[in-house]
């Protein structure tokens, strides 16, 4: 019996040796893949840093559980589960994993070429097992060991490439600038932008001690280019921040400029996505957190994971960093910074964004009580041109309360900062990167056309003893414009494009002159085949009241912004709006939006 009893043992140690070999092998195959990815071919692979350690270290685990399951069935059907079968599914999955980084490649036939490795090296095992066994027992402690050194490199990396935060000139008192973006937040559901939902209550409140803008447009439909252009002062199509490309080093950002003026700088994003570090937002900040570290985010780094977890609504769930955890990540760095240091902060929320869940209580607010029944086509991923009316209802309903979340939530944050004495010398920005579609033109969601809907956000600033209290500003501006704003706030010399905002309170002869609004939104080849950008890269431009949308592939649409706001009647086709078309196509010729001779459509 203990001759048996030492058999069973070495059996087990044998199993889960082999199980941590394999795992570590598949798990560093991966991360080598994804460094290959993003470091070799340049690639938008979206992924912290941490993956490098992450992604062994979930394959690890789930190796051994797959070890301990294999040797509890070869206890419980002797003879069948052998070493070499062991190998053979051990070799399976971690050529699985690597192959699903292929996205070419569609998982069943991954699956099949992982299969014919794993047989071709069960028969390998079977003729080497003992000089293979030896190896595996020489390397698994060094292979292991990667993932330690990873997690210790990362952070002696982070230490050392992150710019310092430094004082300024002694005896100045500059403000300190909150830029707070709600992702997806339309004006046109927000109550302090007359919606007959209660959704911005505290909005409300900001905007009576401060400046609101009623027609803010953003420079694209979604994240990525447009807090490029707030943060550069440059428009979208001067940029190369596009879907599969992170914004580069080209031109100077907000951050890096108030880095240099002495400013403490910071930035909590939700949006991992197009937000993070490897989105090239994070120049010039100090202190910027992205990817929370915890296991479900480990688990979705992996591409087995992934393929569990296919779907938007499964990983925004899992995922989602709430606005309660950016307003904390952000107190915390606050009440540890050096208090006689000024700060620029910048939060990104994403509670707004689909696949809107609000939190109690919010949740039921605005929406019937079978609104979780009427949501089901949505979190079953259908197409939303294929949505019933019930469904597209519901959705709103949930956004509108997901609004209100995110309105409570800026509302506390904005008291915390009053609680702490720093909100009378505190400019609070409050915007949004892009709005949202619920069908209005045939379109849903965003980043797919130029709509109105689409782009037109809020905007507000409380600058205490600048920007007048109470006061709306009824002329377009552009999110561009939000750098200079930031820059002239800092008291520095003007060093990035645009005009300051404050020429709207402070210089009326300025104010005056009528700006180009720019918005653009690149074509890209997975975006979806019924979408108006499907057809090709879309530029628009709003000056003197008309707007101009260029879709792909020569066609043109014009609206009048003051008296269509629902952008129902296209003028393009108007002999009478000629010579409007033709002073719009040569604004957009003039600041390089369209070639000179980009052909005007029929």
């Amino acid at each position: 019996m203990p001759g048996s009893s030492r058999a069973t043992n070495a059996r087990i140690g044998s199993g889960l040796l082999l199980a941590l070999w394999f795992g570590v092998v598949a798990g560093v195959g991966e991360a080598t893949l994804l460094a290959a990815r993003k470091l070799v071919a340049g690639q938008f692979i979206q992924a912290s840093a941490d993956a490098l350690w992450m992604v062994p270290l979930i394959h690890t685990l789930f190796f051994l559980i797959v070890g301990a399951t294999l040797w509890a069935a070869s206890r419980l059907a002797p003879g069948i589960v052998t070493d070499a079968r062991r190998v053979c599914v051990l070799v399976t999955l971690a050529a699985f994993a690597w192959l699903l980084n292929y996205g070419r490649l569609h998982w069943g036939a991954a699956l099949v070429l992982a299969l014919g490795v794993g047989a071709v090296a069960a028969r390998g095992w079977d003729r080497h097992a003992t000089a293979a066994l030896r190896w595996i027992r020489l390397t698994a402690a060094p292979l292991a060991s990667l993932i330690p050194i990873c997690i210790l490199s990362i952070t002696a990396w982070r230490a050392w490439r992150g710019p310092k935060d430094f004082l300024g000139p002694e005896g100045t008192r500059r403000p300190n600038i909150l830029l707070l973006v709600l992702d997806t937040v339309r004006a046109l559901d927000l109550s302090v932008y007359g919606y007959h939902r209660p959704t911005t209550p505290n909005l409300e409140r900001l905007a009576a001690r401060g400046t609101r803008f009623a027609h803010a447009i953003a420079p694209a439909p979604w994240t990525l280019p447009t807090h490029a252009s707030m943060f550069t002062g440059r428009w979208p199509h001067e940029l190369n921040a596009d879907w599969r490309a992170p914004l580069n080093g080209q031109y100077p950002t907000v951050a890096e400029q108030l880095v240099e003026s002495g400013y403490a700088t910071a930035g909590f994003v939700a949006n991992t996505g197009y937000c993070s570090r490897e989105s090239g937002l994070a120049r010039g900040f100090g202190h910027y957190e992205d990817y929370p570290i915890s296991l479900s985010q480990a688990i979705w780094t992996t591409a087995l994971g992934k393929l569990v977890f296919p779907d938007r609504w499964t990983e925004r769930s899992l995922l989602r960093v709430t606005a309660d955890d950016i307003n904390r990540r952000m107190l915390q760095w606050l009440d540890g910074r050096d208090a006689t240091q000024p700060f620029f902060a910048f939060l990104n929320y994403m509670d707004a964004h689909e696949p809107y869940q609000p939190p109690e209580p919010f949740k039921g607010r605005f929406s019937s009580p079978d609104s979780d029944r009427h949501l089901e086509p949505h979190r079953r991923s259908i197409p939303p041109n294929q949505w019933p009316p019930e469904t597209v209802r519901a959705a709103q309903d949930a956004y509108d309360e997901a609004i209100a979340y995110l309105d409570s939530r800026v509302g506390q944050l904005i008291d915390q900062l009053e609680q702490r004495g720093l909100l009378d010398n505190t400019v609070v920005i409050v915007t949004a990167d892009h709005g949202e579609e619920f069908g209005e033109h045939g379109v849903f969601n965003h980043g797919y056309s130029l709509y109105r809907r689409s782009l037109e956000v809020p905007l507000l600033i409380g600058w205490p003893g600048h920007a007048p209290a109470g006061t709306v500003v009824n002329t377009p501006v552009s999110l561009r414009e939000l750098a200079a704003t930031i820059i002239e706030i800092a008291g520095r010399d003007p060093s990035l494009p645009g005009r300051s905002l404050s020429r709207h309170w402070r210089d009326s002869s300025q104010a005056a002159i009528p700006d180009s609004i720019i918005s653009a939104v690149r074509h890209d080849p997975g975006l979806p085949d019924d979408t108006p950008v499907a057809q090709g890269s879309m530029t628009s431009i709003l000056l003197n009241g008309f707007r101009l949308v260029v879709r792909g592939k020569g066609g043109q649409q014009l609206y009048d912004f003051n008296r269509d706001p629902d952008e129902r009647v296209d003028l393009s086709t108007s002999s009478e709006m000629a010579p409007i078309l033709d002073s719009l196509w040569a604004a957009l010729a003039s600041l390089g939006a369209v070639s000179e001779t980009a052909a005007h459509a029929p």
